[in-house]
C-alpha cells in the first residue's frame, strides 16, 4: 500500500513538473491589456484630469478605447460615468528608434539571429506611415539606418548586424533619445526601444545625464533586458523615468513576444476626467482605482489630494506602481459668464464711438473742402487729398450699400492716397470710370484679405503648425492678407493691358471711316457719330464719351485730351495732338487722319515684326527641354535597345 502511495506522489510531482513550464510559457505569451498613469491635476476641483497610457488587450478594437471601456473607483465608489479624450492615437505616425546591442555577449547562444528575426516582426507591425531608425552599439555608437518608411532598407540593415566588442549602453540611449528628439512632425509618437543582454560597460555618458535628456524631450524608452545578466535595475529606472515600459526577456525565444507588446504599448495615450464627488478636509488624499475592459483585466491605482487654494499646490511623492511623478499644475481660474458679458459690450461701444469719431472727422473734412472751392475757388493741396477718397465715405452718393461702403471707407483709411489715385486711374482706362467701381474694387480687396487671412488661420491651426514659432502665425496671416489686397490690383493691371490692346487694334479702321466721314463733307464731330453708331467697340465707347462731354458744353479741344487721358495710350496722345494742331491752324482733318492711320498700320506691322522674331528665343527653352527628349526617346530607344541585345548576346556568347 505504501508502495502505491509513494508511486502516485511520483507521478503528481512529475505532472507538475510538466505543466509548470506550459503555465509560465502560457502567461508570459498573454498579452492582456496595461495601465500607466503619467500624470495627475487635481487644480480644477472639482474636475479631475488623468493622462495615461492604455494598451488594450487582443479582443478589444484597434482602432482605439472608448469611455465606457473605463471603470473608475473614487474613494471606494464607482463613478457613474467619465470622459474620455484620445491625446496621441493611432491617426498619428510614430517615430521609432530601435537600439539593439551587438556586443560580443549577444554572439552566445544565438541571441543576435533571434533579436534579428524579432526586430523584423516589430517593423512588419508598423504602419505604412511610421518611419524608424536602426542603430547598433558595442564599442561605439553607430546608425546603420537613418528615419525612412521603406521597410526593405530597415530589414538590410537589420540583416547586417553583427556581434562584437563591449556594451555601451548609455551613450547609446543619449544618442538615440537626441536623434528622435529631433525630428519635426506634428503630432508624432516617438519613441526608443533599447534591446541589450548586459550591463553598461563602455560609455562617456552617465545614465542619469541619458536619463535627463530623454525625460526633457517627452521621448518614451522602452527597454528589453535579454537574459539574467541584462541590468534589471538600470533597465527598470531608464523606463520609468521616461515614461517607458520594462520588457524581460529570459532566453532569446522571448524576444518576439516583447516587442509584440511594445509595438502595442507605442500606440495611444488618454486624457481620463470626471467630476469629482469627494467631500472632505482640504489636503486628505484620496485613493482612485481605474479598471479597463474585463476581458484585459488592466487596473492601476494613485492618489490625489484634494486642493487647499490660499497655498500653492505641491508636488506628491509618486506610489510604486505608477511611472511617472504625479503633479498638480497651477492653473487660472477662468471667468465668470458674467464678467466675459461685460468685457464684450466694452469692447462692442469702444469699435462703435471709434467708427463714429472716423466718420464724422471725414465729413468734417469733406465739408471743408467743399467751403474752400466756394469761398476760395481753388482747393488746398492738403484738402485735395482728403477730397481723393471724400466720395468713397457715403454710400448714398457712391450708390452702394452700407456694407460695401463701409469696407471700402476702411480700405481707403489703410491705403496711401496716392495708391487710391492710381486705382482710381487704373479703373478708369479698364473701362469701370465711377466711384461705384472704386467702392467696389476697395471693398473687394479688404474682403479677399480677410478672406485669405482667415483661410491661412484656420489651416494652420488644423494642421497645428502654429506650434513651431510665435512669429509664424501673425507671419503667414500677414502674408496672405497682403496677397488677397494684391489679386484684385493683378486682375486690374491685366484688365488695363487687355483694354489697350482692344484700343490699338481697333483705332487704324476707326480713323480710316472718319476720314472717308470728313471727306464728305461731314465735321469731325459727325464723323466720330458715324464710328459710334456702326462700330461696337471699346473705341467707340470712349469716342461716345468724348461726344458726350461736347454735348454739355466742354469744348472739343478738352474733351480730345481728356480721351488722351483716360487711355493713357501714346498713340492716342499722337493723334489727339494732331487734330487740335490741324484745328488750331485750320489744316485738312482728312489728310491729318489718313497719315495718322498709315502710321499706325506701320507701327503695328512693326509691333507685329518685333514679336516673330522674339517667337524662336521664347520657343526655344520648350524646344530643349520638352520636345527634343521626346524625340530623342522615340528615335534613339529602339537603336538603343538593339544596341544592349547585341551586346548581351555577345557577351553571353564569350562566357
Amino acid at each position: 500500500m505504501s508502495s502505491r502511495c509513494l508511486q502516485l506522489c511520483r507521478l503528481l510531482l512529475l505532472l507538475m513538473a510538466v505543466a509548470a513550464p506550459a503555465s509560465n510559457a502560457r502567461a508570459q505569451d498573454d498579452d492582456g491589456g496595461t495601465l500607466d498613469v503619467v500624470e495627475v491635476r487635481s487644480d480644477t476641483f472639482p474636475r479631475i484630469t488623468v493622462r495615461l497610457n492604455a494598451v488594450p488587450g487582443t479582443s478589444a478594437q484597434a482602432a482605439g478605447l472608448a469611455a465606457e471601456q473605463f471603470r473608475v473607483f473614487e474613494d471606494g465608489k464607482p463613478l457613474p460615468s467619465v470622459g474620455l479624450f484620445q491625446l496621441r492615437g493611432v491617426s498619428a505616425p510614430a517615430t521609432v528608434i530601435l537600439a539593439v546591442d551587438v556586443s560580443g555577449s549577444m554572439a552566445d547562444q544565438a541571441r543576435l539571429p533571434h533579436a534579428r528575426d524579432a526586430a523584423k516582426r516589430f517593423l512588419g507591425q508598423l504602419r505604412p506611415g511610421d518611419r524608424a531608425a536602426i542603430v547598433s552599439f558595442a564599442d561605439e555608437v553607430l546608425v546603420n539606418q537613418s528615419f525612412t518608411s521603406d521597410r526593405v532598407l530597415l530589414t538590410r540593415a537589420i540583416d547586417r548586424l553583427t556581434a562584437g566588442g563591449e556594451t555601451a549602453l548609455y551613450d547609446a540611449l543619449s544618442q538615440s533619445v537626441t536623434r528622435v528628439a529631433q525630428v519635426a512632425v506634428p503630432n508624432a509618437r516617438r519613441a526608443v526601444v533599447l534591446l541589450t543582454d548586459g550591463e553598461d560597460t563602455k560609455s562617456r555618458t552617465g545614465v542619469g545625464e541619458a536619463i535627463a535628456a530623454a525625460a526633457r524631450s517627452d521621448v518614451p524608452v522602452y527597454t528589453i533586458g535579454l537574459g539574467s545578466a541584462s541590468g534589471a535595475e538600470v533597465l527598470q529606472r531608464i523606463a520609468a523615468d521616461t515614461g517607458g515600459r520594462y520588457y524581460h526577456a529570459p532566453a532569446a525565444q522571448d524576444l518576439a513576444t516583447a516587442f509584440r507588446l511594445i509595438s502595442r504599448q507605442i500606440g495611444s495615450r488618454y486624457e481620463l476626467y470626471w467630476e469629482s464627488r469627494v467631500q472632505g478636509e482640504p489636503g486628505r488624499d484620496v485613493p482612485v482605482e481605474i479598471r479597463l475592459a474585463a476581458d484585459s483585466g488592466a487596473t492601476t491605482g494613485f492618489t490625489y489630494r484634494l486642493p487647499t487654494f490660499s497655498r500653492m499646490p505641491r508636488v506628491q511623492p509618486a506610489p510604486a506602481n505608477v511611472s511617472q511623478a504625479l503633479t498638480e499644475l497651477p492653473r487660472a481660474v477662468p471667468p465668470n459668464e458674467a464678467l466675459v458679458l461685460v468685457v464684450g459690450l466694452l469692447a462692442g461701444l469702444g469699435v462703435a464711438v471709434l467708427l463714429a469719431g472716423f466718420t464724422f472727422r471725414v465729413a468734417g473734412r469733406r465739408l471743408e473742402s467743399r467751403m474752400a472751392v466756394y469761398l476760395a475757388g481753388h482747393v488746398s493741396p492738403g484738402v485735395a487729398s482728403s477730397t481723393a477718397s471724400a466720395p468713397l465715405l457715403s454710400g448714398r452718393h457712391a450708390g452702394v450699400n452700407p456694407l460695401t461702403a463701409v469696407s471700402a471707407r476702411l480700405a481707403a483709411r489703410l491705403l496711401p492716397h496716392g495708391l487710391i489715385r492710381r486705382v482710381r486711374r487704373m479703373l478708369t482706362q479698364a473701362g469701370f470710370a465711377g466711384e461705384r467701381n472704386l467702392a467696389v474694387f476697395l471693398a473687394t480687396e479688404l474682403v479677399l484679405a480677410a478672406l485669405l487671412g482667415t483661410l491661412g488661420y484656420l489651416l494652420i491651426r488644423q494642421f497645428g503648425l502654429n506650434q513651431r514659432s510665435p512669429l509664424f502665425v501673425p507671419l503667414i496671416v500677414l502674408l496672405l492678407g497682403v496677397i488677397g489686397f494684391y489679386l484684385p490690383y493683378m486682375w486690374l493691371r491685366r484688365r488695363v493691358e487687355a483694354r489697350q490692346r482692344m484700343l490699338m487694334r481697333e483705332l487704324p479702321d476707326a480713323l480710316d471711316l472718319m476720314a472717308i466721314g470728313v471727306s464728305a463733307g461731314l465735321s469731325l464731330d459727325g464723323a466720330m457719330l458715324e464710328v459710334v453708331q456702326k462700330w461696337e467697340g471699346e473705341l467707340s465707347r470712349e469716342l461716345n464719351q468724348v461726344l458726350n462731354e461736347i454735348r454739355m458744353g466742354i469744348g472739343r479741344r478738352q474733351a480730345l485730351l481728356n480721351l488722351a487721358e483716360r487711355t493713357q495710350l501714346d498713340d492716342i496722345r499722337l493723334l489727339v495732338a494732331a487734330l487740335v494742331q490741324a484745328d488750331e491752324i485750320g489744316a485738312n482733318v482728312s489728310e491729318t487722319l489718313n497719315v495718322q492711320a498709315e502710321q499706325l498700320r506701320m507701327r503695328r506691322r512693326q509691333m507685329a515684326e518685333e514679336l516673330a522674331r522674339k517667337a524662336p528665343v521664347k520657343m526655344l527653352i520648350p524646344l530643349i527641354f520638352l520636345i527634343f527628349p521626346s524625340l530623342f526617346v522615340v528615335i534613339l530607344a529602339p537603336a538603343m535597345l538593339h544596341v544592349i541585345q547585341t551586346l548581351r548576346r555577345f557577351s553571353g556568347g564569350g562566357g
